[in-house]
């Protein structure tokens, strides 16, 4: 027997996007209940409490600038966050000939050498053309430039100096770790994303706050006096004219519209079905768009002997190629947060724990040529094998427009509705961009 009316809306997933889209639906009047996979809310934000105090394992920024919703909601429920300096780091790279070099702080080395690649890209014909296309109203037409390419076209300008070499280390493993994949595999388009929502392509804005006080309690704010059935996993959506019905794996649910947010993995695999099928728009979308993964490793020990006053340490002489969140700066705790994208976060979540934390001593001790004590407390987050993620946050393939979350957010029939980070077109991959998609769904769902 069917639940739920025909003047309800239903919310597949209670990640940000569809707490707000319920949020919203709930200050308008409207009935709406959410299902859920999981046994608890949160979907990708995820807050551990194992080392004393609170760590994220997923969305850990609050990014942009006071227009920033989820901002407003922090200050509201007086959540501890620390303004997130990413020019106060210390970046560790190579020299040609071997060896190792000082650390580089990056207020004026990195402001240097990111001047150049600026120029570089000008000189390349490239920086002009992204301009062009900000607005995003033509996209970029497929282009099959990915931004490996894109590294390879400037490479030229910025051979020659210890220095650039250092950058263009540098500007991989931001890459990798920014967008979540081998930059092989980027499309041009997700340059064009970071263009977009920072024309002048800074990538260290200086109104970034990092969360100290747990992500998670955003999340549950959002989901106060909200309706939520856990442990319903959605298997099949079948829609028309006159409404929809929502099938999970023992219950059938009807109701006047859907409002889907899960991960675009989900989407992406055919773990929920429609019928009719999806319409050729959202099919394309979904085949230039997919998840990106960034793995997070917590290590605690017993003592801290890397620098304590800088907000990150950066790697780039490393097969893991890791950005430390340094929670001895942040929380004066003995503890590093391993980012890891990429190659290298595929690659170790087919380790266990103890090999993991082995390789992240081994090379801390290589790099900063110090001795590394075993840590006291490890933590992997293998989001890749998340069964209701399959990875980090969206990406651009090569051979994407850019408009795939235009096209993917667009309603079906007015009875079908999609929201999530991968269908925020100025916003992808941002906790406030799926904020954002979760009230435009359930706006346009009214």
């Amino acid at each position: 027997m069917a639940k739920t009316s025909t003047d309800s809306i239903v919310i597949v997933g209670a990640g940000c996007a569809g707490l707000s889209a319920a949020r919203y639906l709930k200050q308008h009047g409207q009935h709406a209940i959410i299902l859920e996979a999981r046994n608890c809310i949160g979907g990708r934000v995820r807050t551990i409490n194992d080392f004393g105090v609170p760590v994220d394992l997923g969305a850990a920024w609050l990014h942009g600038g006071p227009g920033n919703p989820l901002k407003k909601i922090a200050q509201e429920i007086s959540l501890e966050r620390r303004v997130s300096d990413f020019a106060n780091l210390a970046f560790y790279g190579t020299q040609s000939e071997g060896g190792f070099i000082d650390p580089l702080k990056a207020s004026e080395n990195l402001s240097a050498g990111f001047q150049a690649f600026s120029k570089a890209m000008k000189s390349a014909s490239l920086w002009p053309y992204l301009r062009t296309v900000i607005g995003r109203s033509v996209g970029l037409s497929g282009s099959r430039m990915s931004i490996a390419d894109i590294l390879e076209r400037v490479t030229a300008n910025l051979k020659g100096s210890q220095e650039n070499s250092q950058l263009l280390a540098f500007m991989k493993m931001s890459f990798e770790g920014l967008y979540a994949s081998p930059i092989g595999e980027l499309g041009f388009a997700s340059l064009l994303t970071e263009s977009a929502t920072k024309p002048e392509g800074g990538m260290f804005p200086k109104d970034d706050q990092f969360v100290t006080g747990g992500m998670e309690k955003i999340l549950n704010y959002l989901a106060q006096d909200i309706e939520v059935h856990f442990n319903q996993v959605v298997k099949h959506i079948a829609y028309d004219q006159h409404g929809v019905e929502i099938q999970t794996q023992n219950e059938t649910f009807k109701a006047r519209a859907v409002i889907v947010t899960v991960p675009i993995s989900i989407l992406r695999s055919g773990q929920i079905t429609f019928e009719p099928e999806l319409p050729p728009r959202h099919k394309k979308a979904l085949k230039y768009m997919d998840m990106g993964l960034v793995n997070r490793v917590v290590l605690q020990f017993p003592h801290t002997f890397w620098p304590e006053s800088v907000d990150i340490l950066a790697m780039c002489n490393s097969s893991l190629q890791p950005m430390f969140i340094n929670y001895a700066h942040y929380r004066q705790v003995p503890v590093l947060i391993g980012v890891v994208g990429g190659q290298a976060a595929h690659r170790i979540e087919a380790l266990s724990d103890t090999a993991i934390a082995q390789e992240f001593c081994t090379e801390l001790q290589r790099i900063l040529q110090v001795n590394v004590p075993e840590p006291t407390k490890v933590v992997v987050q293998r989001w890749k094998q998340e069964e209701f993620a399959g990875g980090s946050y969206p990406r651009y393939l090569v051979g994407a427009t850019g408009l795939e979350p235009k096209h993917l957010a667009t309603p079906i029939l007015n009875r079908v509705f999609f929201a999530g980070d991968a269908t925020s077109f100025t916003e992808p991959g941002y906790l406030h961009g799926a904020f954002w998609s979760g009230e435009l769904a359930a706006s346009a769902s009214l």
